[in-house]
Parts: structure tokens; C-alpha cells; sequence
């Protein structure tokens, strides 16, 4: 064992950086966003139930890492919609933009279409939105239009 001083110390890790012994990109990558609050992603389902006036819905708010936070399934509602609304969020949050947009320029970008086909866990629909501290989605209602607007009113509690 050989015993090192803190001014040699020094030296070779600044010798060990000059050649490229630092650590990797992806381990300094920022940590994650803490989750918003269950209280809040409640608040937040229910302002989007509220904007979808009685329409059978799901809601699914996601972390910043594409954790489920919450997912509502409403009265009525066909039960694959909790897996869609946790797919529109996942798509947000993979694409840093809402879903919709994705779908959007997924129609005219093959190689985007491609990728998102290939992972059951995105789906290219709108209604999945991005807020700070993570995603939220909504799914079941006639027009991915209303889904959208739905999923904006919980943004809105979310942004708070």
C-alpha cells in the first residue's frame, strides 16, 4: 500500500481527469425532480374530471422518471384508458413535449413513427402533457381534443 498525501492526492486526480479517467456523462446527469404530492396529483385529477363535465376519463400523473404518481380511473371509463393515460404521459416525458406533438411529427418522421411503435410503453395519442415536476395524461374521452383540454386543467393544479 503506498500512502498518499493530500497535495499528491491532488496531482493525480487532476492527472487522472487530463486523461480522461472523469467520470462518465451519464452519471452527471442531474438527479431526478422530486414527485409533486399525492394530495396535489388528486387535486389535480379531479380539476381534470371537473373539465371533462361527467365524460367517462383516466387520469395518470407521472414523476419526472415516468413513475405512476396516480392513476385515476373514472365511472364508466373502458379500462385500457388507465394504460393509454400512462402512455400519453410516458410519450411527454420521453419527447420533452406533449404528446400530441409527437404524434403529430410522427406522421411525417417514419423513424420517430418506428421507435414509438416498438415501445409498448408510448403511445403517439394526445392528451399527455409535460409540468415541472413530471407528466400528466388523460385518455377516454370521444376526441383526443377534449383529452387535451382535460389534461390542461390538471396541468394547471400541477404548476401551481
Amino acid at each position: 500500500m503506498i500512502a498518499v498525501t493530500g497535495g499528491k492526492m491532488k496531482q493525480i486526480i487532476i492527472a487522472l481527469a487530463a486523461l480522461g479517467f472523469a467520470m462518465p456523462a451519464a452519471a452527471q446527469a442531474p438527479a431526478p425532480v422530486p414527485a409533486p404530492s399525492l394530495e396535489l396529483a388528486q387535486k389535480a385529477a379531479k380539476a381534470a374530471f371537473k373539465a371533462c363535465k361527467g365524460t367517462p376519463i383516466a387520469v395518470a400523473v407521472l414523476d419526472s422518471t415516468a413513475q405512476p404518481r396516480l392513476l385515476l380511473l373514472g365511472d364508466g371509463v373502458n379500462s385500457r384508458m388507465g394504460g393509454f393515460a400512462v402512455r400519453k404521459a410516458a410519450t411527454a416525458l420521453r419527447y420533452h413535449k406533449p404528446s400530441a406533438e409527437t404524434r403529430d411529427e410522427a406522421k411525417t418522421n417514419p423513424a420517430l413513427a418506428a421507435e414509438i411503435k416498438a415501445d409498448p410503453a408510448l403511445i403517439p395519442f394526445g392528451g399527455g402533457l409535460l409540468f415541472t415536476k413530471g407528466a400528466v395524461a388523460v385518455a377516454g374521452a370521444p376526441k383526443q381534443e377534449t383529452d387535451i383540454l382535460c389534461a390542461e386543467a390538471a396541468k394547471a393544479v400541477l404548476e401551481r
